[in-house]
């Protein structure tokens, strides 16, 4: 047995309203409070009726009565409030100051064909528990469930984003960038990319007057790849160094370590010099921070045309040949799925910002959905995805309700247990 479970059929009233507790008395819960996930008891703001007597205050669940003293809540004046002790098993009786908790022993109330649907879900060693089940569930359902995930991934991942808004006192623009720097690096590169975000200063761009030349100066120097000695018969790197001098004591920067960069296992296409020359025309194309009205403006501010040297380079020193220089369809959209969805959906977090939250969410209806290991399995069981809207929230859907069984917590198990 677990807590969770009797915790979802209290409040979902499966249990009733009326029980009887260990001393034979009549309990009737007359409101069943809301259910509290942050630390104290279980069920707040409750309100019971025993033995013709009205209680208001707390209810405090557990496996076994004795659990309140493996979580040491005799100790807590947290649990001072508490005005019933709900529990699968009754091994104890439990005090609270010189008042004798009622307990109630739920074993009795408990809807056996309920539990073991449960049951099987969670001890389920299939790829998900209810896959044989899914295509009975209603398409709405299911939707219902992609958007409850998608909020909560989004959610999740925009905590850290949103700490840094309030760390930077508010400077949007300096978070965004650092977002933007984070997602042009590959997954060997992406650490070495926020050490240059750090470095960054989009106030220098506007003084370098926006200049191609100039700015690559400044990025590449800062990277460090204007200090590789190994670099011969360049003039244009050699012109960059000189440049990246000039800017380097005028400035003040320290540039980074050029062992920071790996281009090992890298393809081509995905070296950081590539990435940074990208970049280099991003910011020049964006030094105006405004907040994209759709996602359209949005791609043709990540559609640029990289200069001649890098039509014809993958990096300093070497010519080779390339097909296709800029920006891919499917980079634009991780850069969409993984930089402006979440940093925008974070503003609105920031601000209490409802529209600006659901603007970042409609953008993934007009992104193409991802194709990876996760989302093939899906399709497998004919579950929907046609846009990165769909697929962001399968993966978590996976990920944070499947695979660590969150049934009760699913709309999907929970339609599904509900017609046991």
């Amino acid at each position: 047995m677990k807590e969770e479970y009797l915790h979802y059929i209290f409040k979902t009233k499966q249990l009733g309203k009326d029980f009887s507790t260990t001393d034979g008395e009549v309990l009737e819960v007359m409101n069943f409070g809301y259910h509290n996930h942050s630390s104290g008891p279980d069920f707040l703001e409750c309100q019971l009726k025993l033995s013709n007597q009205i209680w208001a205050g707390q209810i405090e669940f557990h496996v076994k009565s004795s659990d309140w003293f493996k979580h040491n809540h005799q100790t807590d004046s947290n649990y001072n409030n508490v005005i019933a002790h709900f529990v699968y098993e009754h091994d104890a009786d439990i005090e609270s100051g010189l008042y004798r908790l009622p307990t109630v022993e739920l074993k009795k109330y408990i809807n056996q064909v309920h539990y073991n649907k449960y049951h099987n879900y969670i001890t389920s060693k299939n790829w998900i528990a209810c896959q044989n089940e899914i295509n009975d569930i209603d398409s709405f359902v299911i939707y219902q469930q992609k958007e409850k995930a998608l909020f909560n991934r989004l959610t999740r991942k925009c905590g850290h984003i949103v700490g840094q808004i309030e760390n930077y006192n508010g400077d949007q623009q300096k978070v965004f960038y650092a977002l933007l720097f984070k997602g042009f690096g590959s997954k060997l590169n992406q650490k070495s990319f926020e050490v240059l975000a750090s470095k960054f200063d989009s106030r220098i761009i506007l003084k370098l007057n926006q200049d191609v030349f100039k700015v690559q100066a400044y990025l590449f120097g800062l990277a460090g790849f204007l200090t590789d000695e190994s670099i011969e018969n360049d003039s244009y790197f050699e012109e960059l160094k000189v440049e990246f001098q000039y800017q380097k004591q005028l400035y003040k920067l320290e540039e980074m370590s050029l062992k920071e960069w790996k281009f090992a296992a890298v393809r081509p296409h995905n070296y950081p010099t590539v990435r940074i020359a990208q970049l280099v025309h991003i910011l020049i194309k964006s030094s105006s921070f405004n907040q994209p009205k759709n996602s359209i403006e949005i791609i043709k501010s990540l559609s640029i045309e990289l200069d001649e040297y890098w039509k014809k380079h993958y990096m300093f020193g070497r010519i080779g040949k390339k097909s296709n220089p800029n920006l891919t369809k499917s980079f634009i959209d991780l850069i969409l799925i993984n930089v402006h969805v979440p940093f925008y959906f974070s503003i609105g977090i920031y601000e209490g910002n409802t529209d600006l939250k659901n603007l970042a969410l409609s953008w993934l209806e007009n992104i193409t959905a991802e194709k990876n290991g996760i989302i093939s399995k899906w399709k497998g069981y004919n579950v929907e995805v046609k846009s990165a809207f769909d697929s962001q929230a399968l993966i978590e859907l996976k990920n944070e309700y499947c695979t660590k069984s969150q049934c009760l917590n699913c709309k999907i198990g929970q339609k599904l247990l509900k017609s046991s």
